[in-house]
């Protein structure tokens, strides 16, 4: 009960107006303050809490206000990919990853620095690029995972690290597709649809009963083959057969299940017919017919609604 009031503590709603709507968006990213959306011409739209200049919408001059409603970036991208962290946030297009917002243990390979306009990171050859709560993390073209940041609970896949690691780590998995990694703990999807997990498992969010921290991938049992995976705040979800399936804490609804019944492994959501995902504390997914609905917790006006909810609602 004390750690439940501590975190309700930690997170306030915010009196927002309703969401301006855009019908072209095709990818949309989630964290615990602020989340962006990639539109069919590849620019890249942000929104929620603007401390670090996450939104990536400072490159003329300082802007210190939330956004309450999707705003485009300063620079004009045509991306493949968007990804939130913590402070930050990534995209992939065809001339390499480029990145904005707060950098102050490594987060976007660099210490104690905000971007606050996009920069292009020195990576090379990425196929996909994933910002994370402590750090970053690629996918090569041969299927080989690296990342960087911090890594205490193990949530880099590659042991404890308790320094920031401003240089991308092989992470022990081959034929990675995706991979998300939350606040400590991570998932991976292989291209055969198998579901990896690491990093912390105080909440079961790894896919095992509540223990000590896992410092390299498993397997998560219990689940069909999958077409997305994302981690959380303290839970996780994948699509499997074209529902939501989740796992880990649940106080604050982010399972989607209607309460907040915690789950020591993968569960049916009552999220159906979901096409990808997003995610942290409150999660997204972008339905088959192209609808958003939202589940969970909401800070910054992340849900454009600055409300709680257990159960999905459309946006």
């Amino acid at each position: 009960m004390a750690a439940d009031a501590a975190h309700d503590a930690s997170d306030q709603a915010l009196d927002v107006p309703m969401p301006r709507r855009i019908a072209d968006a095709v990818e949309v990213s989630v964290y615990i303050a602020h989340a962006c959306l990639r539109r069919e011409d590849g620019q890249i739209w942000c929104w929620g809490g603007s401390s670090s200049d996450r939104l990536g919408n400072s490159c003329e001059f300082q802007r210190s206000d939330d956004e309450a409603i999707p705003t485009p970036t300063g620079v004009e991208l045509t991306a493949s990919s968007v990804s939130v962290g913590t402070a930050h946030t990534c995209a992939l297009q065809d001339d390499g990853v480029w990145c904005w917002g707060g950098s102050i243990e490594g987060q976007l390979m660099a210490i104690d620095r905000i971007m606050r306009c996009p920069e292009r990171l020195a990576i090379e050859r990425p196929r996909s690029v994933l910002a994370v709560s402590g750090g970053g993390c690629v996918i090569s073209e041969e299927g080989l995972l690296s990342c960087w940041g911090q890594g205490e609970h193990g949530e880099l896949g590659a042991g404890a690290n308790n320094e920031p690691v401003v240089e991308a780590t092989p992470i022990p998995l081959t034929n990675v597709a995706q991979v998300s990694v939350s606040a400590d703990h991570g998932c991976a999807r292989t291209s055969d649809g198998v579901i990896y997990c690491w990093g912390s498992n105080e909440f079961a969010q790894v896919g095992e009963p509540p223990g000590p921290d896992e410092f390299t991938p498993r397997r998560v049992e219990g689940l069909p083959l999958a077409t997305d995976v994302v981690a959380g705040h303290e839970h996780s979800c994948a699509i499997a057969d074209g529902d939501v399936w989740c796992w880990g804490a649940n106080y604050r609804g982010a399972l989607a299940l209607g309460d907040r019944s915690s789950q020591s492994g993968p569960v049916r959501t009552l999220v159906r017919g979901a096409g990808t995902l997003a995610r942290h504390g409150g999660s997204c997914a972008i339905h088959l017919d192209g609808r958003v609905s939202c589940w969970g917790t909401s800070s910054s006006g992340v849900l454009l609604a600055g409300r709680e909810e257990v159960g999905p609602v459309t946006i």
